[in-house]
């Protein structure tokens, strides 16, 4: 190399050029100097057609287009609170999700296979532009740049470095679209609910009846059992606190949304309790049963009350001087007549010890309460589902008013309370069925309180938790009389209620419901449309860069053919080439350090020439002289192609594939994966985000590995030998992005190089797929969890049962709980379905249950068969008979004889003319509780259904049908669902399971246990001459059947077939609730033991999706069998550079014949082929590089990389290394060998 200061400028003048060709000019054309008129004119200059104005305006409002289709969709997402939305996620339209979770990804696909192109163009022509300046470019920022085979995230670093802004533009905007506008794109969309309102018509409202007609029945008291003892819900409209006025809409638009409720104007309704201390004192009196009695006085009024000193009670009398519980209570006596019939005396009294000097002999607390009801306009908020209020939705628009004698009536509401000694004497409708004239008769056991307590008061003791101590204080007790009363009038208030006859046309209310749509992330859509302005401006940069910028390229430069057209056109720099064959890259940049190179249009021609702006060509003969010793080198061996990154890449896919797997066997076993977070872009960029994050890691290796061997590719032909030029220096493999390829490679029949186009262009779809892959749903999830049993049903208790009345008396409550459950659909209590009792269990490690998540357990179920058989209709006149025996000597009898004397003699009773019916039912019982004998059978309970056409006289002739039952326990083992408190949701009988209760005594005590149960289900009546139910059976007949036909005084006695199996199951959910109910017929597990179970919750999970799935383990399974394949390959390397820059490929060729002749000096050009290896340049020297045949010896692997060795073995034939010199050696070796073949 010649110091800078030898350096010179070297026009590009002919004598130059002619000196240079002077050996070969003879040889190379005969033909004379061009005339004027033959001098070409100067060529157009080319450009890639990607970077032209147009196109790159385009791909500007492509960007911008896109940008603002985002923020439309975002606007619309944020104004509509979503996109094609639906009540549940599982009902968005198909074509929704698919649009949601395929064409983002396919959009930022495309979009990057465009910007790819533009990229890829503007690496690959910015050395021309630099040879294009006026006075050229220094070697090292024109001939020796390689942006297009550097790393996707390596070229903007370098081209900063050079201040090239172009391909620093384009190369960053790359980086983002891969790796930032590619993911977030698939991130961008996503599925949420939003809460929305809507304006809608009421078409009906309700209003209180008058107060005449506000006629009260006893089913409200059913209900308020059904709320208190059985965790139903309160009616439409109702909370325990107050009641609303009804209003009802129609054809809503939102009814298909979840969570909706309804806001209106209406009115609240409620009661208020104020309580005051009253004063006390014992009188010193005491009653024959040892009460004593007190005084209590309030006002201008006393009453004396009696207590008993053995229990703990609460009580209420109501100042009219009826008292509740039909309790020994002296009349209130007043000195003025008082119309406040609203006041109540409400006591709590407990017995404590005293000393001899005290003569008090109770703890007492006494309150004097008075009952208000009001009213208030509200603005109200009902949830549409139920209709039940919304508490926080209540606003007031006007203070509170009292409600008045003539818009409610108080005297009828008060008589319909529990246990008032007035029954209610007008009824709502003309039936009074069994549940119109009893109320519940309950109390709460374990609670400390007498069940003499008062009826009222234990509707609040039910949601009581406290002891009854506490009730000493005046506000505790206060706060129980305010509960029970708030609750009672706000249940009572449905039952006064009409619809209202002169609505208004413009009555609205707002509906507010969820509706589950697609929506786009407010803050990824910012960051994704700053993206694409950023893109959009670097396009218009790049576009006034190609614009400004000076390109001398006549043709595209697509191969190695177009690089030789423009050595030959430019003898002077082919020259400088000539000895730097076999340099590395690093010997190349060093000994062309000091050139400047410039890229002109021959005005003759038109054609390039390159030419050395500056620099001592004469320098170039040092080289040769430090080069032509040298006949070894060390190949090159491409980073992308060795087995190291192979094996690195390898193992990235095969972990990606392994992952996939993993989490969807992780889904199929847990029925989804849980989510990671609940925010809805942490959530985005983990499920969507970094799946195509590992997509666009994937894709830029392929397109590092396939742009590698797209130059690779026609060398790899060429060193193979007699290539032809097609497939070799004409292959334009370089001038599109490698997913372009895949066709021109097919042609050529690289068939290797076209797996490798293959797999880049499916990257593309594995962004697409992996952006895809995972979405959310919600699903059902088992956890499995430890059940502990509470009680041993192995054996009953006989001495519980036997002495059940004693401790109950005739206690038939649980007939009202089934009586909730049938009628207002209230939950059984616990452990207890419509036929089984099951074994109760407590639930392990429940603290981080939800309260909708139920549970699965093996448990074994208890219940009943009826076992009834039916008697023929008979039929009897209704006249006296003796009193002589019946005839039944055993309890094992059954009792037919007996129901039907019962039935005439309760006819000659009731003596009318009406047509009678009956449904009447009885069963034999010991005249003892205790010490009931052993029983040897099942005890009859006999059903006996009777009409009389002609009336109930004597002499009349009545009809009667029967069923006879002998009721048998029944035991299995269940597969059971509960919810949280043990309310069976279902159960699964386990086929072959066999009964687990059995034992000596079981025949016995299962009869005691029927003869209790029989014995609380007397009717209270018999005939009737109307469809009434008069009795809990016939009651839960016609619940269950919802048919009163077989009560109908008008009708024939029913069809004891089809009847029968009705019986059956009615027994069947008697006896389940009585064991339910009845806790203590079974002993409690004395030892610990668990069984598995499972809890059962819904959650939203995350899914992958099928095809999604399938798509990206294809590609996945696909590209590591090409991978594989392509690194397992034994593989020639006989570069001593890679060819990826203008310099490197000019000093293969430069000393060539081709270079020396052209690409095209004969018309035989298209059958010449070509090689790589050694061979004679038409300077004399021997060259490595590009030659025509038959001038080439070709390269073999078994030479390289050892100075022991030869460099190659010879071409034609085998044969042992040569001595001396390998170049001249081998070369003359090819020469007899050529002239030897002929």
């Amino acid at each position: 190399m010649s110091s800078p200061e030898t350096r010179t400028l070297l026009p590009p003048t002919p004598s130059v050029r002619s000196r240079l060709w002077d050996r070969d000019k003879a040889s190379r054309t005969n033909a004379p100097p061009p005339s004027p008129a033959s001098v070409a004119p100067r060529t157009r200059s080319w450009k890639p057609p990607s970077l032209s104005t147009p196109v790159l305006v385009g791909v500007i409002v492509l960007t911008l287009l896109l940008a603002a289709i985002i923020e439309v969709l975002a606007q619309r997402s944020q104004a509509r609170k979503g996109l094609a939305q639906a009540p549940t996620l599982n009902e968005i339209p198909q074509y929704a999700i698919i649009g949601y979770r395929y064409v983002p990804n396919i959009v930022a696909v495309l979009f990057s296979l465009l910007w790819n192109w533009i990229d890829l163009d503007v690496k690959r022509i910015q050395p021309w532009t630099e040879l294009s300046k006026p006075g050229g470019a220094t070697a090292q920022n024109s001939i020796l740049l390689d942006y297009p085979s550097d790393f996707i995230a390596v070229a903007p670093v370098r081209a900063a470095k050079r201040r090239h802004w172009a391909v620093f533009l384009s190369g960053s905007i790359m980086v983002l679209v891969f790796w930032v506008l590619t993911p977030l794109q698939t991130a961008l969309f996503g599925t949420s609910a939003a809460t929305h309102t809507l304006p809608v018509t009421i078409t009906q409202r309700s209003e209180l009846l008058p107060p005449d007609r506000q006629l009260q029945d006893l089913r409200f008291l059913h209900r308020a059992y059904a709320i208190g003892w059985m965790n139903n819900s309160y009616p439409a409209f109702t909370t325990p606190e107050y009641a609303l006025l009804p209003f009802y809409v129609d054809d809503d638009v939102a009814l298909s949304g979840q969570n909706k409720t309804w806001t209106s104007n209406t009115t609240k309704l409620w009661a208020e309790v104020d309580c005051s201390p009253v004063s006390y004192r014992n009188t010193g009196n005491k009653t024959g049963d040892g009460e004593l009695v007190y005084r209590f006085s309030a006002d201008d009024c006393f009453a004396d009350v009696n207590l008993d000193p053995n229990k703990t009670d609460v009580w209420l009398y109501y100042r009219d001087s009826r008292s509740f519980d039909f309790v020994d209570a002296m009349s209130w006596n007043c000195s003025s007549q008082s119309d406040d019939h609203n006041s109540a005396l409400v006591l709590w009294s407990q017995k404590m010890n005293i000393s001899s000097t005290n003569s008090q002999e109770f703890n007492l607390t006494a309150l004097q309460c008075h009952v208000s009801f009001h009213k208030q306009a509200v603005l109200a908020t009902v949830a549409a589902l139920d209709l039940r209020p919304v508490n926080d939705g209540i606003k007031a628009r006007a203070g509170s008013m009292n409600l008045t004698s003539s818009e409610f009536n108080m005297t009828s509401y008060k008589e319909s309370l529990p246990s008032y000694p007035v029954l209610p004497t007008n009824k709502g409708s003309g039936a009074q069925d069994i549940t119109d004239i009893q109320s519940p008769d309950f109390f709460v056991p374990d609670s400390g309180f007498s069940p003499s307590s008062s009826v009222l008061l234990q509707y609040g003791i039910v949601s009581y938790n406290g002891s009854p101590d506490l009730l000493s204080d005046p506000l505790q007790l206060e706060s129980l009389v305010r509960g029970v009363h708030e609750k009672f009038f706000s249940l009572s208030i449905a039952d006064r209620l009409g619809n209202k006859t002169d609505p208004a046309d413009d009555d609205t209310c707002m509906s507010t419901f969820t509706m589950t749509g697609i929506v786009v992330s407010r803050v990824l859509a910012v960051i994704v449309e700053v993206l694409l302005v950023l893109i959009a401006v670097a396009a218009g940069l790049i576009a006034y860069h190609m614009k400004s910028s000076p390109c001398n390229l006549v043709t595209a430069p697509g191969s190695i053919d177009h690089l030789i057209d423009i050595a030959h056109n430019s003898p002077m720099a082919s020259k400088l080439f000539w000895p730097m064959d076999m340099a590395d890259d690093k010997r190349l940049a060093r000994d062309l350090q000091g050139y400047r190179f410039q890229l002109t249009i021959n005005p003759e021609s038109g054609q390039n020439e390159l030419i050395i702006a500056e620099g001592n060509l004469e320098s170039s003969d040092e080289q040769w002289q430090d080069l032509a010793n040298d006949n070894y080198y060390k190949p090159i061996k491409p980073l992308a192609l060795g087995r190291t990154a192979g094996c690195a890449f390898a193992v990235l896919i095969a972990a990606g594939a392994g992952v996939l797997s993993y989490l969807k066997a992780q889904e199929v076993n847990l029925n989804g994966l849980t989510r990671p977070s609940s925010n809805f872009e942490v959530r985005q960029l983990l499920e969507n985000y970094i799946p195509t994050v590992f997509a666009t890691v994937v894709e830029p290796f392929w397109i590092f590995l396939t742009r590698t061997f797209c130059i690779f590719q026609p060398f790899q032909d060429l060193w193979s030998g007699s290539s032809r030029p097609e497939k070799s220096i004409k292959a334009e493999y370089t001038s599109v992005p490698p997913q372009m390829v895949f066709y021109r490679a097919l042609k050529s029949r690289h068939i290797m190089l076209a797996l490798l186009c293959l797999v880049t262009l499916l990257a593309n779809v594995l962004a697409v797929s992996l952006g895809a892959l995972f979405n959310e749903r919600l699903t059902t999830v088992e956890y499995p969890r430890l059940f502990k049993p509470m009680y041993n049903q192995g054996h009953l208790n006989a001495t519980m049962i036997a002495t059940y009345q004693t401790r109950w008396g005739f206690s038939n409550e649980f007939m009202f709980m089934l009586l909730a459950n049938m009628t207002y659909d209230a939950q059984l209590i616990p452990w207890v379905s419509t036929e089984y009792y099951f074994q109760p269990h407590e639930i392990t490690g429940s603290g981080d249950d939800g309260p909708d998540d139920t549970y699965v357990l093996r448990t074994m179920g208890l219940g009943a068969d009826a076992n009834c058989t039916s008697v023929a209709a008979s039929s009897h006149v209704i006249k006296e008979h003796s009193t002589t025996s019946s005839g039944i000597t055993s309890i094992c009898d059954d009792n037919v004889e007996s129901i039907g004397r019962q039935l005439i003699r309760d006819a000659l009773q009731k003596q009318s003319s009406a047509p009678a019916a009956a449904a009447y039912y009885e069963s034999l019982v010991f005249g003892g509780v205790l010490d009931r004998p052993s029983i040897d059978c099942n005890p009859a309970l006999t059903f006996c259904w009777a009409r009389a056409p002609d009336g109930l006289k004597e002499n009349e002739t009545m009809t009667t049908s029967y069923s006879v039952c002998r009721p048998v326990l029944k035991t299995a083992m269940f597969d059971i669902v509960v919810d949280r408190l043990g309310h069976v949701l279902d159960y699964q009988l386990i086929n072959g399971s066999q009964p687990a209760l059995h034992y000596a005594n079981l025949t016995s005590d299962a009869g005691s246990f029927f003869m209790t149960l029989n014995n609380l289900l007397y009717p209270v009546d018999s005939w009737s001459n109307s469809t009434n139910t008069l009795n809990w059976i016939s009651q839960m007949i016609y619940l269950e059947t919802g048919s009163r036909d077989f009560i109908d005084p008008k009708l024939p006695l029913p069809d004891l077939t089809k009847l029968t199996p009705v019986i059956n199951k009615v027994y069947s959910r008697i006896v389940a609730a009585f064991f339910g109910r009845n806790t203590d017929f079974f002993d409690a597990v004395e030892q610990d033991s668990t069984i598995e179970g499972k809890r059962v919750t819904r959650e939203t999970r995350i899914f992958m999706d099928n095809t999604a799935f399938i798509i990206s383990m294809t590609v996945l399974g696909l590209d590591l069998a090409v991978a594989l394949f392509f690194y397992s390959r034994a593989t020639l390397y006989v570069l001593p550079r890679f060819p990826t820059t203008l310099g490197s490929v000019l000093a293969y060729i430069a000393p060539s014949r081709a270079v020396r002749d052209g690409s095209a000096p004969s018309p035989g050009w298209r059958s010449q082929t070509f090689s790589f290896g050694r061979y004679m340049g038409h300077d004399g020297k021997g060259h490595v590089g590009i030659e025509m045949d038959p001038h080439v010896v070709m390269a073999r692997d078994t030479s390289l990389g050892s100075r022991s060795k030869p460099l190659f073995q010879p071409l034609l034939g085998g044969g042992e290394p040569l001595e001396g010199d390998g170049i001249t050696v081998q070369l003359e070796d090819w020469e007899r060998r050529r002239r030897r073949l002929g």
